[in-house]
């Protein structure tokens, strides 16, 4: 029974060695396949830069197989003061080329990447003048910025009511080009000789009411009897009612004919201001001296 028993002993005691072999076996392939893939020196096996076509202002980062091993950085061979993996490009060119390095000297690996054209951005549209009205010529000017310090074209679509006017694609149009209360908006596409930005909308709104306005001045000196018809003209084509707003005694206006003759008494200066409104608002004021006896 005692040789019986002592065999199971080392029958035991040999099982129980040949499994502690094998799982050092399986142990040992693993950290075999693990310093394969680290390299000889405990190095990166592979570095790879993303995203993979960057362009001036976008952040790289380096994507490193292994844990804890620092990544380097250069642009155009120079060192960067940089650490981790993540780098900013703000402030680079297209062109630059970007290189991330990692692992130690004599093993390292390494990964480049070409800054591409960076196309121009537009940050504002200004449109002036505000308020406009029919027969003022509009006009846009882009404010933009181009990460790669490149000069930016700008190309203009504008739209009255939605529909585009092709007669201009510059910045300015023209007063005849839409009527009042016509929408005015204006398109933005920036350019700069490779690359076109995202367009910029700008909306610039309603056209107003066209105020009617004087072109004839009354006569510089009369005799008697003051007679004067005023010209005035409407940009919305609006027929304009005449007025008198202030008069000496005895002035009137009739069929668009102001007429005065002045009493005996009536000596010295009279100030005289007409209205000419045309029924949507719009007003304009023409004030001039008379004077009498003088």
């Amino acid at each position: 029974m005692r040789k019986k028993t002592g065999s199971i002993i080392v029958i035991s005691f040999i099982a129980a060695a040949a499994l502690a072999a094998q799982s050092c076996t399986k142990d040992g392939a693993e950290k075999a396949g693990q310093e394969l893939k680290m390299g000889s020196s405990g190095g990166p096996a592979e570095v790879a830069l993303l995203p993979e076509s960057p362009k001036a202002g976008t952040m790289l980062r380096a994507v490193v197989s292994g844990d804890g091993v620092e990544v380097r950085w250069l642009r155009n061979g120079q060192p960067l003061a940089t650490e981790g993996d993540t780098l900013s490009t703000t402030g680079f060119r297209k062109g630059d080329v970007i290189r991330a390095v990692a692992g130690p000297a004599g093993s390292e690996r390494a990964a480049e990447a070409v800054l591409l054209n960076a196309p121009p951005v537009i940050r504002s549209v200004t449109i002036l003048p505000r308020p406009f009205y029919k027969g003022q010529d509009i006009v846009a000017g882009a404010q933009g910025w181009d990460p790669d310090g490149d000069s930016i074209s700008y190309k203009y679509e504008w739209t009255v009511n939605g529909e585009r006017v092709y007669e201009t694609d510059g910045h300015v149009l023209s007063g005849g080009s839409y009527g009042r209360g016509d929408a005015i908006a204006v398109k933005v596409v920036p350019f700069d000789g490779e690359s076109e930005g995202e367009s910029f909308k700008a909306e610039a709104g309603q056209a107003g009411n066209s105020p009617p306005r004087f072109t004839s001045a009354p006569p510089a000196d009369f005799t008697g009897r003051f007679l004067y018809s005023p010209v005035v003209i409407d940009t919305d084509g609006d027929s304009a009612v005449l007025s008198l707003e202030r008069s000496p005694d005895g002035m009137t206006i009739g069929n668009g004919v102001i007429e005065w003759r002045a009493k005996d008494e009536q000596k010295g200066s009279f100030e005289v201001t007409i209205a000419a409104e045309d029924g949507f608002g719009g007003k304009a004021l023409q004030t001039f001296e008379l004077k009498v006896g003088q």
